[in-house]
């Protein structure tokens, strides 16, 4: 999709495909922080290219587990979380899935429908059965997901996504997560979390957080994949890290083990520039503050263009209620529009958005509103 909207050349096209954020502008951004820290790393006389140990680096991965997990986090203070730097996010949740390839007696996993496409590729790749559990149906579909979560096999694996749903925008609310937990537990059902959007959906990492720390305040072994990729921006530096919580610090030592047994013939070490880079600012208090307070910003940009779109949708009077975009979270809204609108759209209009109605918040601005509501609403009048 990325190509096709590169490719156009129509002075009016828009680019709600693409899961990167954009500012008001539509142009990518770099977060000052990253700016200012990337110039004090160029100028450091410390400064080396040497390769990091087979897990990465072993700061950033602190910094990230506490960051998630919480200081005060009961696992983390005794030694029962192990974690690796991953090639971004999705590297995070392809070691998880070949963890659980390696090791676990039952490799079946459950996946939400829908979910992010990449998802079905990465567990088919590591040989798991893939099934499927109920997700979204003109909103989210809790009852489904219980059913389904009851009759699940115990001692598989289920894909959750920590916030901000991709690609629907709709999230468990915290009594519904105790709910979907309640379940786990008894069917001893391990969660394997993809955490990509944390700060977006609230604009606060800790609150978006909640869904993981609850799993593991209740003692649920968990495999957590995080993504710093939007939070800070640093897309192409491929920047993550996965988590695996559990039972014993001694299973935390075995486990450590085996991740870098899986990685040492995968991709040998990540890459230093981007962890380099978050690791600075999560070790300092006063980066992080500045940080957080970009992340807010992005995060509420997203929200306002959700306002307007919403608004701009009724003040025209375009078919269907649309009240999903507001209730929804994150950089994504998964709009009621039909195939034929979305080719329509693009072939069109050249608005550029995933053939499965999801749309980018994010791609959205006062520049481009008009003419992204007026052409929606000429393609539903239709």
């Amino acid at each position: 999709m990325k190509a096709l909207y590169e490719a156009c050349e129509d002075k009016n096209k828009a680019d709600l495909s693409i899961g990167e954020y954009k500012d008001g502008e539509g142009k990518s951004m770099v977060l000052n922080v990253v700016r200012e820290v990337e110039t004090d790393i160029s100028e450091r006389d410390d400064l080396t290219k040497d390769y990091l140990p087979i897990a990465g680096d072993r700061e950033f991965c602190h910094y990230a587990e506490k960051l998630v997990f919480g200081s005060k986090c009961k696992a983390l203070n005794e030694n029962r979380i192990c974690s690796v730097q991953s090639i971004g996010g999705t590297g995070g949740v392809r070691l998880a899935a070949e963890l659980i390839k390696k090791c676990a007696p039952k490799k079946i996993i459950y996946i939400p429908d829908p979910t992010w496409v990449n998802h079905k590729s990465i567990f088919t790749r590591c040989s798991l059965e893939i099934r499927e559990y109920g997700y979204f149906k003109n909103g989210f579909d809790f009852l489904h997901l219980i059913k389904d979560l009851k009759a699940a096999e115990e001692g598989s694996f289920i894909l959750l996504h920590a916030c901000a749903h991709n690609p629907t925008g709709t999230d468990p609310m915290p009594d519904e997560w105790k709910q979907i937990f309640d379940i786990l537990q008894e069917k001893n059902i391990t969660p394997v979390f993809d955490s990509a959007y944390l700060g977006f959906a609230t604009g606060n990492y800790q609150k978006d957080a909640l869904a993981i720390r609850e799993a593991v305040s209740r003692g649920i072994p968990c495999l957590v994949a995080q993504s710093f990729s939007k939070n800070l921006g640093l897309y192409s530096d491929r920047v993550g890290c996965l988590s695996v919580v559990c039972d014993s610090e001694k299973e935390a030592e075995n486990v450590f083990s085996q991740l870098k047994a899986i990685i040492r013939p995968m991709y040998s070490n990540p890459p230093t520039h981007g962890s380099l880079i978050a690791g600075t600012i999560f070790a300092n208090p006063f980066l992080i503050r500045k940080w957080k307070s970009e992340m807010k910003g992005m995060s509420k940009r997203i929200k306002d263009m959700r306002q307007l779109l919403y608004r701009e949708l009724h003040r025209k009077k375009t078919k269907r209620s649309w009240d999903q975009v507001i209730q929804q979270i994150g950089m994504f809204s998964y709009l009621d529009l039909e195939k034929e609108h979305i080719e329509k759209l693009r072939n069109e209009y050249h608005i550029f958005m995933s053939p499965s109605g999801r749309a980018s918040i994010s791609g959205v601005n006062y520049g481009n509103i008009n003419y992204i509501v007026k052409s929606i609403h000429t393609v539903l009048r239709r």
